[in-house]
């Protein structure tokens, strides 16, 4: 707010004392919240303040701290006071709130002066936990009706993942939330066609996480994410590395679904090389897998690269009746997206 043109000094003076003003007149708690907003980047809801910027319930409540049920009074104070702002969507489904980037910097700065370093580390780490929570209820619905809905959530949320996965990757101890996190990333970068910055992400976890972790699920399956976004960039050999790393991780753990895919994956690649019979073997497991435990968006993705497989090896009868099977079981989990698979691009 002080830098930049030097004839444009007195104008960002004179703003920063009408934000310092503004702030001299809220109460306590309103000044906390405020402070505690500055964590949020690109909007928020009220759900995430509520969960991220309250008092915890086993914490005393003093006159300055927001407890649980007063967050939305706050916050309704804050926007009569033009100190943040609502955007309600055209279909009234969903409302968020937003600072103006002025505001948000003066917060930050506020906080950086008035809450001291643990507390502050607390509120990041809460915010990092928050969407890295939301992930979970998402990433699981990629393959359903629910897509469209979901990856517009993605959307909506993309600048607070992307802070929550800088500050992740800048403490040591909390690496494992950003895996976890870019591990249920890969199908929104791979969807958006966000390539690259997919694999910078996935790449800068897999790469700093420490040895003792790398048995847990989140490497491999940020290992398999990585090997599809690698394969669709054409990096075949980069992606039979992180392909053939992930099968053999996941083979040790109790994760049909992932080994389902990763078998899938390396099936895929075989069949790029034009290596048939091993890809038929993985394949052929692959939906063997799925088939016993009754994983159906598994079992549609397993059969379409099945019937891919019979194709190259011109044994087009076997690869029409398997095609359809996929096509059946995309209907059977209403994956609109995936029910033209059969004709199209690898479902990895």
């Amino acid at each position: 707010m002080t830098s930049g043109k030097q004839n444009a000094v007195p104008l960002q003076k004179s703003l920063k004392s009408t934000i310092e003003w503004s702030y001299d007149l809220l109460t306590g708690k309103e000044q906390l919240l405020l402070r505690r907003l500055s964590v949020f980047s690109g909007g928020f809801t009220l759900e995430a303040v509520e969960r991220i910027c309250s008092c915890k319930p086993t914490l005393p409540i003093g006159d300055d701290k927001p407890a649980l049920g007063s967050v939305f009074d706050l916050l309704s104070g804050l926007d009569n006071k033009s100190l943040v702002s609502i955007d309600i969507s055209d279909d009234h489904c969903y409302i968020r709130y937003f600072m103006l980037e002025a505001i948000k910097e003066y917060a930050s700065e506020k906080i950086r002066e008035e809450t001291d370093d643990r507390n502050r580390h607390l509120l990041l780490e809460d915010h990092a936990q928050y969407y890295s929570q939301i992930l979970n209820h998402t990433e699981a619905k990629f393959r359903t009706h629910e897509r469209d809905a979901c990856l517009d959530e993605v959307r909506r949320e993309y600048e607070n993942l992307r802070s929550a996965m800088q500050w992740s990757y800048q403490n040591t101890h909390a690496k494992l939330i950003g895996l976890h996190m870019v591990s249920n990333l890969y199908w929104f970068w791979l969807h958006e066609g966000r390539l690259k910055e997919g694999v910078f992400w996935l790449n800068r976890f897999l790469e700093s996480t420490v040895h003792g972790e790398l048995l847990g699920g989140d490497f491999a399956k940020a290992l398999h994410g990585r090997g599809v976004i690698q394969f669709v960039q054409g990096n075949i050999e980069d992606a039979m590395v992180s392909a053939a790393r992930s099968v053999d991780l996941v083979r040790d753990l109790n994760d049909s679904a992932l080994l389902a895919s990763s078998l899938r994956l390396m099936a895929f690649i075989h069949i790029n090389h034009l290596h048939l019979e091993e890809a038929e073997f993985l394949v052929k497991e692959s939906v063997d897998i799925a088939r016993k435990t009754k994983d159906m968006w598994n079992l549609a993705a397993s059969l379409h690269a099945y019937g891919k497989l019979k194709q190259e090896k011109k044994e087009y009868h076997d690869a029409s009746i398997l095609l359809k099977e996929s096509v059946y079981f995309f209907e059977w989990v209403q994956d609109k997206w995936e029910v033209s698979g059969s004709l199209r691009k690898p479902r990895l």
